[in-house]
């Protein structure tokens, strides 16, 4: 793919580059959806976007589909895409599953000789990004520190199911906390579970806390 090439490029090139075309629209959407530029519940307007950006109404329902199945946007009663809304019952679920396989991890992970490296290694861009106020960055490392952990755990079926929930899990965050009012010792509290590296017990604990708080869900313990 060219580094060049842009929306406007796909009324010119009839032989191959849609499917490029389709990951850029759902990355730039995906983005503004985080972002909180497309806020839940709003609904996502097909043919302003495809006009606003040069596409075709099919590679835009392409994108669209694949941000769907990441689950930041739904159909509503008339077949439009609108934004999801997390209720308590949502961020419940969320919180819960994420802690499930969050803690699967961990407890195979931390057989592993080089997981605390690899996670003390994602923890200055996680400080970097708290220091300069960069939600965007710091949402994003944040992210990496807790992929970093199931990765670790060398289980391609576990790494897929986590995958799958990724999207939801950062938007459930923003909804509940906007990032803003946990800002202050992030990159401690990361670092304190890899100080618990050693220990997996402790480790999972920690890590369930860490989860609840980040979520704003009150009690999740009975998963560890």
């Amino acid at each position: 793919m060219s580094n060049n090439f842009t929306p406007s490029d796909e009324q010119n090139d009839p032989q191959g580059r849609t499917g490029d075309m389709v990951q850029i629209l759902a990355t730039s959407l995906r983005g503004k959806i985080l972002s909180g530029e497309l806020p839940a519940g709003q609904r996502v307007r097909e043919s302003s976007i495809a006009s606003d950006l040069s596409v075709s109404r099919a590679t835009l329902r392409e994108a669209l589909r694949l941000i769907e199945r990441g689950g930041l946007i739904e159909k509503s009663p008339n077949r439009s895409y609108i934004v999801v809304s997390f209720n308590e019952r949502d961020i419940f679920e969320l919180a819960t599953l994420r802690t499930a396989l969050e803690v699967m991890g961990a407890r195979l992970a931390l057989q592993r000789s080089y997981t605390s490296s690899a996670l003390a290694a994602a923890i200055p861009a996680i400080a970097s990004a708290a220091e300069n106020r960069d939600l965007k960055s710091l949402a994003a490392a944040d992210r990496r520190f807790h992929e970093i952990l199931i990765e670790c755990a060398d289980h391609r079926r576990l790494l897929e199911s986590y995958h799958a929930l990724q999207d939801q899990i950062e938007l459930a965050m923003l909804n509940v906390q906007k990032h803003e009012l946990n800002i202050a010792g992030i990159a401690d509290r990361h670092a304190r579970l890899v100080a618990l590296a050693t220990n997996p017990d402790k480790f999972v604990e920690e890590l369930s806390r860490h989860i609840r708080e980040g979520m704003g869900v009150s009690d999740i313990s009975v998963l560890i």
